[in-house]
């Protein structure tokens, strides 16, 4: 049955996570910036600046683990390094492009933020010691290329340096494919659009040959606050020999707290479960700035137990939650869409009813939801969804999966959208 996975337990975490970061949040006016009236006209010149396009070349990284078709000129490198490789490239501008890539799947958001503030901090040093007079956001974004999520951030700054100020715009992309992060950066005014393309064309483009098994399944969700795009999640899913599916769900999320400050917070959930979308054990790891916030386990135990262990906010927990048993029964990612997919074809009051652990809401204890159907149709089902504090409008396909859902938190309107889907989700229950 061709379907689309859901991406409901990241929904939750992260509508969590939206709560921790937006207390304070103050979204930017619109997506695309203007260019203020008081900016002088050399500087207003300067932003709009692109560079032509390049003749493509191609980069190989490692012995043909990765290879790369770069609109521009390699400048410096490739080069090994303990994370992967980096390389310097000249795609027509004045200052070179540099890239960094992860032979692992990072975290988008913390990535991007910790390189972009390292560059940032680097900047006195680079202008013999002269302070930095401003630091501020001047454009971030999130999204997807299909299969391939993406997060953006661009910072205007001014060095205090002599004889005058230098005026800054550092741009910075990163990107995750087939288990390799990609990151980029430019430091000049103006060439926004031309950066922008040839990252994005050298990351669609690429060719990656690093051991890795195909997925089954694979679906991106974006998020928006107030129709502005700060968050993307991935879901992917994999058969094991047992029967059994492994699923990655990673969610990266950055918002704007002032003029001068990104917030981000990423995670990730890998869970095992049985065919019939009963949980297995499942491990959650987040960051908050960048910064581990979450490292715990979930596992049944000889005792048939749940027991939950590992770091929660610097502190290390162990404890149970409760015998193993069908009142006490935890559903994975891909149960919950069985759970919803089941209520959407009963003939009853069509509610399905659910238990699902969300560590960073409450690791102490499994949370409960429900879904129940208000409206359906051939291709989409809406309804009131609940999961321990967060309650929505949300919507469905026939079989289960989330399209969309959105609740208002303050001034803000948050919503979650999917924008990707491929593969075949097998729903084992009711078949």
């Amino acid at each position: 049955m061709l379907s689309t996975a859901p991406a409901l337990r990241a929904l939750f975490s992260c509508l969590i996570a939206w709560t921790l970061l937006s207390g304070s949040a103050a979204m930017a006016a619109a997506p695309d910036p203007e260019l203020p009236e008081d900016w002088p006209d050399w500087l207003k010149e300067a932003m709009p600046k692109e560079a032509k396009r390049q003749k493509a070349t191609t980069v190989t990284l490692g012995d043909d683990a990765v290879t790369l078709t770069l609109r521009g000129k390699v400048k410096d490198g490739p080069t090994v390094a303990d994370f992967g490789w980096y390389f310097a490239a000249d795609i027509g501008a004045t200052a070179p492009m540099n890239c960094w890539v992860f032979n692992a799947r990072n975290y988008l958001a913390s990535t991007l933020q910790s390189i972009q503030d390292s560059l940032i901090a680097a900047l006195p040093e680079e202008n013999e010691g002269a302070p930095i007079k401003l630091k501020q956001v001047f454009y971030y974004d999130a999204g997807n290329w299909d299969v391939v999520p993406h997060m953006t951030s661009e910072w205007l700054y001014v060095v205090d340096s002599q004889p005058s100020p230098k005026i800054g715009l550092l741009k910075g992309r990163v990107a995750a494919r087939k288990g390799v992060t990609f990151t980029c950066s430019h430091n000049e005014l103006g060439y926004r659009k031309s950066f922008a393309r040839v990252f994005e064309a050298m990351i669609t483009d690429a060719v990656i040959n690093l051991p890795r098994e195909e997925p089954y399944f694979e679906e991106v969700q974006q998020f928006s606050a107030n129709g502005r795009p700060v968050g993307v999640v991935t879901a992917t899913y994999w058969k094991d020999k047992d029967g059994d599916t492994y699923t990655e769900t990673h969610s990266s999320i950055m918002m704007q707290v002032d003029a001068g400050t990104l917030t981000t917070s990423d995670s990730l959930l890998s869970e095992y479960s049985f065919p019939d979308g009963s949980l297995i054990n499942a491990v959650f790891n987040a960051a908050q700035n960048g910064e581990e916030s979450v490292d715990l386990v979930l596992n049944p135990t000889d005792a048939n137990l749940w027991e939950v262990s590992g770091q929660f906010q610097g502190k290390t927990l162990k404890f149970s939650l409760g015998e193993i048993n069908e009142s006490n029964a935890p559903l994975s990612t891909m149960g919950q869409v069985f759970a919803i997919r089941d209520a959407l074809k009963s003939e009853d009051d069509g509610t399905a009813r659910m238990q699902a652990w969300l560590p960073d809401a409450d690791p102490s204890s499994f949370i409960s939801g429900q879904f129940a159907v208000q409206e359906r149709g051939k291709k989409r089902n809406t309804g009131l969804l609940s999961m321990g504090p967060v309650e929505m409008q949300a919507a469905f396909d026939p079989d289960g999966s989330l399209l969309d859902a959105g609740f208002e938190m303050g001034p803000l309107e948050m919503k979650m959208e999917r924008t990707y889907q491929a593969g075949e989700l097998e729903f084992t229950p009711g078949e």
